[in-house]
């Protein structure tokens, strides 16, 4: 018998084809690079490649790629 996930698992076709960085501002907290010097309002800095998002990422201590699927964090 299995259980059904309560994870919530985005479907690739609401994906917007864009990758974010998330960074851990406090515990539990994130907010998006580029909403961390500008605000939670707006916009986040998107990234095409994985490849270049993966090295701006480095530059936050915890800062994580993600696939951008609008506003969500």
């Amino acid at each position: 018998m299995s259980y059904p996930t309560n994870r919530k698992i985005y479907e690739d076709d609401k994906w917007t084809g864009y990758y974010a960085i998330r960074v851990e501002i406090d515990h539990n907290e994130y907010l998006l690079d580029g909403q961390i010097t500008r605000g939670k309002n707006s916009s986040p800095r998107l990234f095409v490649s994985l490849e270049e998002a993966e090295e701006r990422a480095k530059k936050w201590n915890t800062g994580t790629v993600i696939k951008y699927y609008g506003n969500k964090v």
